[in-house]
């Protein structure tokens, strides 16, 4: 999705809990299980809106 998500990708490679003890958010819809957000954290007000403009547009 970003820049940030390759080398976030590639530093968990090598070090088994980094995405974990920094912060990542990966979520995808349950009806068509497209990625909605894959990145850094976010907040959980973020992520509600996210899934709110996605299930606009879903077509699962």
């Amino acid at each position: 999705m970003s820049d940030g998500t390759a080398g976030m990708r590639e530093a968990e490679s090598g070090d088994p809990g980094f995405v974990y003890r920094n912060g990542w958010t990966h979520f995808e819809c349950g009806d068509c299980h497209e990625v909605i957000y894959d990145g850094r954290w976010i907040s959980s007000e973020d992520t509600e809106e996210l899934k709110r403009i996605h299930r606009a547009a879903c077509t699962g």
